[in-house]
């Protein structure tokens, strides 16, 4: 078993979701004011957190084994986006958000991603059912 220290500065309760064949791992904390945001967590013990723009809360999910990242963000209004998050190089810290979208409802979450990047998730429809989907990039 190995022990996992947790950066100092950083209050709150921390949830892990995910885990890659590489040892990062992938969740959710809360801060000191109950805000929601995704972190990645490197073999090293470096936290790496990041938050969709214009979003009041941000949840990681699950990642692959290339440093894909995909959750879903909310906003005040109860309303959530599935997104994915591919880093520029394998298991960079910076690179592009991706939201998915057009689903025909207001909210919709990213729940699992393959070593393809092809993401499934859930979403609510316009007349309050839930729906699963499948989202594929347009390149690997």
């Amino acid at each position: 078993m190995t022990s996992v220290s947790l950066v100092h500065g950083l209050n709150g309760a921390f949830f892990s979701s995910g885990l890659n064949a590489l040892d990062f791992i992938v969740g959710t904390y809360f801060d000191a004011f109950d805000v929601n945001h995704a972190f990645i967590r490197d073999p090293d013990g470096q936290f790496h957190n990041f938050d969709f723009p214009g979003a009041d809360n941000a949840f990681g999910r699950g990642i692959n084994d290339f440093g894909q990242v995909i959750g879903w963000s909310g906003d005040g209004a109860g309303h959530s986006t599935a997104y994915v998050w591919t880093p520029h190089r394998m298991h960079g810290t910076t690179g592009t958000m991706t939201a998915l979208q057009g689903f025909g409802g207001d909210s919709a979450s990213a729940v699992a991603i393959n070593e393809a990047g092809v993401v499934a998730g859930m979403s609510q429809l316009g007349d309050g059912s839930y729906s699963p989907f499948v989202w594929k990039p347009s390149s690997p």
